[in-house]
């Protein structure tokens, strides 16, 4: 059996909306399942799954400081990270070598104003992997 790939939008605790891709094997690698040996996403109940936020949500600053955002996904093990900020027209655009649980934006212009900073963290969780993207922090510039 190929793996198994299920997307969910869920609102924990109304501090995150994301959207959630559960990729996971069924049954281990040991009987057909090579690309991502470990439970079937079912396996995972959504009120224990763990969550990404980005802190903080909202970040006020002038011209010239810098903004820092941190991304939290406790219950993940092993993880990895890559930034992404809203461009003028809405979509997404990954940010080259952010790739820490923290990003900053050095010497903010007022171009960054209204801008959203989202991260996608990857890592194991239990016997399979979790993706998960976070919701946005927005930057406000004065």
């Amino acid at each position: 059996m190929g793996d198994k790939r299920q997307q969910r939008r869920l609102l924990l605790r109304g501090v995150a909306l994301l959207s959630l891709l559960i990729v996971a094997g069924c049954g281990g690698g040991s009987n057909g399942c090579a690309l991502a040996p470990g439970p079937c996403p079912g396996d995972f109940p959504e009120q224990n799954l763990p969550t990404a936020t980005v802190e903080p949500s909202r970040l006020t600053v002038s011209v010239g400081a810098n903004a820092t955002f941190v991304v939290h996904a406790p219950g993940l093990t092993t993880l990895t990270y890559q930034w992404y900020r809203s461009a003028p027209d809405g979509t997404l655009q990954q940010i080259p070598g952010a790739t820490s649980a923290a990003y900053t934006l050095i010497g903010v212009q007022q171009a960054d104003n209204g801008t959203t900073f989202k991260a996608y963290v990857d890592g194991s969780y239990g016997s399979g992997r979790l993706i998960l993207f976070s919701s946005g922090g927005t930057l406000t510039v004065q």
